[in-house]
């Protein structure tokens, strides 16, 4: 960006990109239900990993702007399903605990690969940094998508409180005999 005079209209971009990630969120949410948390989830991420590719080789200031309003489709449909996928998994009574440790990994996560980036952009240039964090936003696609579906991981939750909850009654009712 600093490279291709962008930095002066940052703020702007980063108005218009939250204005275009603002947008998109609903309809992200829709394409939960469609897709699968999992399914909107690795598309996000797979946009994430285009437009990487594309700050590397953009050839000038507006095609590096038009980059960061699409940039703002990956948060949009993606970061609601991180969310919902999150409160999913999480048993009730849990959720607060599992968000805060969710948003601790997104800021670690996000320090260390700023520092990351900021090595490799010093060190080997834009194209390697770009390109690196593309690679890895790609294979977090991947890899999200060998994991199991939400209606896989729905039965299983199911599955798991019913279970529970069985065992819940029979230690109830064992802790009782035992008082007795």
């Amino acid at each position: 960006a600093l490279r291709l005079g962008v930095v002066a209209g940052g703020r702007r971009v980063r108005a218009g990109t939250a204005a275009v990630r603002a947008s998109v969120r609903a309809g992200g949410g829709g394409l939960s239900g469609r897709w699968g948390r999992n399914g909107v989830i690795s598309r996000g991420w797979a946009i994430d990993a285009v437009v990487y590719l594309a700050f590397a080789s953009s050839p000038g200031p507006c095609a590096l702007i038009c980059w960061f309003l699409f940039y703002g489709t990956y948060f949009g449909c993606s970061e609601g399903a991180e969310k919902a996928l999150i409160a999913d998994l999480t048993p009730k009574g849990r959720q607060g605990t599992a968000f805060g440790y969710y948003n601790a990994a997104i800021g670690l996560g996000a320090l260390i690969a700023s520092i990351g980036f900021g090595f490799l952009y010093e060190r080997f240039g834009s194209g390697v940094a770009f390109g690196t964090g593309s690679a890895l936003a790609g294979l977090a696609a991947v890899l999200l998508l060998a994991l199991p579906t939400d209606a896989q991981m729905a039965d299983c939750a199911a599955y798991n409180s019913r279970h529970q909850s069985r065992l819940g009654a029979l230690g109830r009712a064992h802790g009782a005999r035992h008082r007795a």
